[in-house]
């Protein structure tokens, strides 16, 4: 093909000695890299892909130059600039536990969520488009500075799916929820708005990444707008809620703010109905408590007489209230009753 005879083309021209960065920034049609000498982030194992990553582990020594290897998304000459080893625990332990603190059991209890829903919900992947919206996924995504180009999809020497049309694929549909249609494009889309500097990750995975958070939310917000229709229970509660609601806002607005605002009919209606709120006839009593029936008797009969019996420091005595006065009716029953009064101010 085209593709494979010019990257030979410029093997031959890198074995003759060449400037590596001239016919980088010349000949390069990744525009994340190019400008930087085609350099990408530092990379593991399992996190290119298998093709480029086997021929990258190969070269020996720091300006060693791979022969062209073919990917899913092109040809790729291979220049290694330098092999870092595996760095101490003590300088991974953050991460590590970093990493062991987010796996949580309610990111357990999500999964199995977003897995029932997938099911329920009848999520059908795309897999041509899929590949098609992957394609797009450079260093620039991995530098947080991916732009969507919705003009024309697959970049020259890409690889797209055999029946991908060569334009407007932005629309396809990249997955469907019960048979709606989440395109390209909007994915792409959510990936520009989304994305963040992965100084460590490789675009494919970056772009798996942004794919997995985006299918997880568009699952999440079609099973909430479609609770009312799934679940009845749910339903018949927010409809009583709502209904609830607009009793609400018609009572306020054609009973208790009308109201308060009509005064003249306040002052009407107070006038006419305040002998139906007076308080009826009320007494004024006593409540006594006795520990024994026989108490409780013996009271009652002193009480029947008007006398009550005070303890005083010379003993008991009975204070005789005349009838209908509170004036007591005998000497006796003063004295006790001052010296009550004595002993409470002390």
């Amino acid at each position: 093909t085209t593709a494979h005879k010019k990257i030979n083309e410029l093997y031959g021209r890198l074995r003759k000695g060449e400037s590596w960065d001239k016919l980088v920034a010349q000949f390069s049609e990744d525009a994340g890299s190019a400008a930087n000498g085609g350099e990408l982030p530092p990379f593991g194992t399992g996190r290119m892909i298998p093709s480029f990553e086997e021929v990258a582990f190969k070269l020996q020594k720091p300006g060693d130059i791979s022969a062209p290897v073919q990917t899913p998304y092109g040809w790729h000459i291979i220049k290694l600039l330098e092999k870092q080893p595996v760095p101490s625990f003590a300088t991974l332990e953050p991460t590590l536990k970093s990493k062991v603190a987010k796996d949580s059991r309610s990111e357990l209890n999500r999964t199995a969520f977003l897995k029932r829903i997938r099911q329920e919900d009848q999520f059908v992947e795309i897999p041509s488009a899929k590949a098609l919206a992957f394609a797009q996924a450079d260093t620039a995504l991995v530098k947080g500075r991916f732009k969507f180009k919705p003009v024309a999809l697959a970049p020259s020497g890409a690889k797209a799916p055999k029946n991908a049309p060569k334009t407007g694929g932005e629309k396809q549909p990249l997955f469907t929820i019960k048979g709606k249609p989440y395109l390209v494009s909007d994915f792409l889309t959510y990936a520009q708005q989304n994305q963040r500097p992965r100084p460590t990750a490789q675009p494919a995975f970056a772009m798996q990444q942004l794919y997995d958070q985006y299918v997880d939310q568009s699952l999440t917000e079609f099973e909430k707008n479609s609770l009312d229709t799934k679940y009845e229970d749910y339903r018949m509660l927010v409809k009583e809620y709502r209904d609830g609601i607009l009793l609400f806002q018609l009572m306020d607005e054609k009973v208790w703010s009308k109201a308060i605002e009509d005064t003249v009919g306040l002052r009407k209606f107070f006038l006419a109905n305040q002998a139906n709120y007076q308080f009826g006839q009320r007494v004024r009593g006593t409540v006594i408590s006795a520990a024994t029936p026989r108490l409780l008797a013996r009271a009652q009969r002193e009480l029947a007489t008007r006398r009550y019996p005070i303890a005083g420091r010379t003993g008991t005595a009975l204070a005789h209230f005349k009838p209908g006065t509170a004036a007591l009716g005998s000497t006796n029953g003063t004295s006790v009753l001052s010296d009550l009064a004595k002993r409470m101010d002390q």
